[in-house]
């Protein structure tokens, strides 16, 4: 299966070690393939490095979580503007989700969550994401 992670769901997984989101990434990265481009990478990069989150991540474990991303993953050059969703930031991981034939978008973020499935791909909270895993 192949994924596409939005920031809100890495950053989660990232500060939180043992949560549901941590669970469902390192399966991901083990067992599937997890979709980035240069625009979605950039943009967890500048979220993690924000002061709000160093007091959760030390800068060891940041990098760490960052290099393991980049290791395990090949980044897609996006052709594809997609302009659907009511927060346009939004919409990086929806045309990369196209371009790459995603078969779902994981995240917490409402913004993408209302819209539920853009054309074949299915946009899931992490626990979704994990009972699909657990059921394939």
């Amino acid at each position: 299966m192949v994924f596409i992670g939005d920031t809100n769901f890495l950053v989660s997984a990232a500060i939180k070690p043992s949560s549901i989101p941590s669970i469902v990434l390192n399966i991901i990265l083990k067992d599937h393939e997890l979709l980035f481009n240069w625009e979605t990478f950039k943009e967890l990069k500048e979220t993690l490095d924000k002061d709000k989150f160093k007091k959760y991540l030390a800068l060891s474990d940041k990098d760490s979580f960052l290099n393991n991303l980049v290791e395990k993953n090949t980044f897609k050059v996006t052709h594809i503007t997609t302009n659907i969703c009511r927060d346009p930031k939004d919409n990086m991981f929806l045309s990369l989700a196209e371009e790459y034939l995603a078969d779902f978008i994981i995240t917490g973020d409402m913004d993408l969550l209302i819209i539920k499935q853009y054309k074949s791909i299915k946009i899931i909270t992490p626990r979704e994401a994990l009972e699909v895993i657990n059921n394939h």
